[in-house]
């Protein structure tokens, strides 16, 4: 499941770093190690050509891909409660991730990773992660809140664009429209195979 935040300004991006790590871990604690639906379960905020995606992976044999984009959307709809659980940790969060932001790189890998998509971009935005840890002091958990609210507004009541992608397997059959509907709700549109 990719959810298009967009291009953002520095405050907007420092609140979508934020919400994507308070989710992080509870996401794989959640689908990997209680429900067990594979070894491959993770979540993680990117921002090709500046435009930032909160993803999340699910890669199951034992269950079929409805029933896994199901718990996805379950525990994204557990997200308020979530947040406000971590509420008392909401300074951890942010000085945690100022000092991701903020560290310099180590080898010249790590410095090319980290200029090198704002110049393909063509934002050449070289102090972008500064910038965002800066404005992470202005951020506030209410912040935090409402981005999750939007997560889970549909796109047309001002929520973000989604994209849910289900790969099926030999032993899991592309289901009917209707039977994928009744099983994750009937905002998605059912795409089809590649045939």
């Amino acid at each position: 499941l990719a959810l298009q935040f967009g291009r953002l300004g520095p405050k907007a991006a420092a609140t979508a770093e934020l919400l994507a790590d308070m989710l992080g871990q509870p996401f794989f604690n959640e689908l990997r190690t209680h429900q067990q639906l594979g070894y491959i379960v993770g979540s993680g905020l990117s921002s090709p050509q500046a435009v930032y995606t909160l993803g999340f992976v699910v890669q199951s044999a034992v269950q079929p891909p409805a029933e896994v984009s199901k718990r996805i959307l379950a525990f994204l709809d557990s997200g308020p409660e979530l947040i406000a659980n971590n509420s008392a940790e909401f300074g951890s969060f942010v000085a945690a991730a100022q000092t991701q932001l903020r560290e310099p790189p180590k080898r010249l890998s790590q410095a090319s990773d980290m200029l090198w998509p704002r110049i393909a971009e063509g934002t050449y935005r070289f102090e972008w992660a500064r910038s965002v840890a800066d404005a992470m002091d202005e951020v506030t958990l209410a912040d935090v809140q409402a981005m999750m609210a939007r997560v889970l507004q549909a796109p047309k009541q001002g929520g973000f664009g989604r994209l849910l992608v289900l790969v099926h397997g030999k032993d899991h059959p592309l289901p009917s429209a209707a039977a994928l509907a009744a099983k994750i709700g009937d905002q998605y549109v059912a795409v089809g195979d590649a045939d």
